[in-house]
């Protein structure tokens, strides 16, 4: 192994959101069938992979656009009828009212959107985030793996730190390796179970 997780320090929940003027309800979002496109990022992404989570939930059509920008985009000019993103690539087309939030694919409101319901509240089981840490070589000396893990638990719990996350649609959230590497351990054998029944990219011949 050349890398291992040191800690995590930030989430970023994943969100549905639809242009002001778009389906005002999930019900209505629903009831558009074929034309309730969902537009998402890259597949693979987080906020792709999550709308997979959507099928026997939100049954809808999907269309994977190159990058967030692009699929944000197509949401504020109701090219789609939805879009499945990373609360970051939304927050500030939320905030200056281009796009409107349907749910929050977490376990809990958050207070960056505290009107939003949770999707589990509308009915939808999909709780999804990215979670971003750091790694460092194995080799790493002991003293300096402990002294990182003291400066990012600080880090996480200092007020300054969390509001400038608050402003790019983040939430500090610190890990210690032992609960990352849980965490990162059930990703992983997800995702491969994913990708085993229902591979989101072509195969190489």
């Amino acid at each position: 192994t050349q890398l291992q997780p040191l800690a995590a320090l930030v989430e970023e929940p994943v969100v549905l959101v639809t242009a002001s003027s778009g389906p005002e309800t999930l019900a209505a979002l629903r009831a558009l069938g074929e034309r309730g496109l969902i537009g998402t990022p890259a597949s693979g992404s987080a906020a792709h992979v999550a709308s997979l989570r959507f099928d026997g939930r939100l049954d809808l059509p999907r269309l994977a656009f190159p990058s967030a920008a692009a699929a944000r985009q197509a949401a504020i000019a109701g090219n789609v009828a939805a879009a499945v993103l990373g609360l970051a690539d939304a927050i500030a087309a939320l905030r200056e009212g281009k796009l409107t939030p349907m749910g929050l694919a977490a376990a809990r409101r958050s207070t960056l959107l505290p009107d939003t319901p949770t999707l589990r509240e509308l009915g939808v089981e999909v709780v999804a985030a990215t979670i971003r840490g750091f790694t460092l070589p194995p080799s790493a000396p002991d003293p300096w793996r402990a002294a990182l893990l003291a400066a990012m638990e600080g880090v996480a719990a200092d007020p300054d730190f969390g509001a400038q996350c608050a402003a790019l649609g983040q939430t500090p959230r610190f890990l210690d390796p032992e609960a990352w590497n849980r965490l990162l351990a059930r990703v992983d054998a997800d995702l491969r179970r994913r990708w085993h029944e229902d591979p989101w990219l072509p195969r190489p011949a």
